[in-house]
């Protein structure tokens, strides 16, 4: 009879143990995929300009922030505007977009 009793409560245990995971997992991607839907405009640009830098090495972190004009053709009317809302010229260095942790508007 004993060999009856652990076999349910494995089953028991496992069962719960499955229903504790599942829920982590969903609740925890339901934020994850929140999260990603909601990035700012200006997190990937910043991305994209990353990765000019890192990857292809177009441009370098102490380059001005125009440099990246032309690479970005007929879309840098706009970032331009979206750089200057947050107080930057296109002087300064690309760096200083780099090192930007949090785009939340004021």
């Amino acid at each position: 009879m004993q060999g009856s009793h652990e076999c349910k409560f494995q089953v028991c245990a496992h069962g719960l143990l499955s229903e504790i995971l599942k829920s982590f997992f969903t609740d925890n991607m339901v934020e994850v995929i929140a999260d990603l839907a909601v990035v700012h405009p200006m997190v990937k640009f910043q991305r994209q300009v990353e990765s000019l830098v890192k990857k292809s090495k177009v441009v370098k972190p102490s380059d001005p922030i125009w440099k990246i004009a032309f690479l970005f053709g007929d879309e840098w009317v706009h970032w331009k505007q979206e750089l200057e809302e947050f107080d930057f010229s296109t002087q300064d260095p690309i760096a200083d977009l780099l090192a930007v942790q949090s785009w939340e508007e004021d």
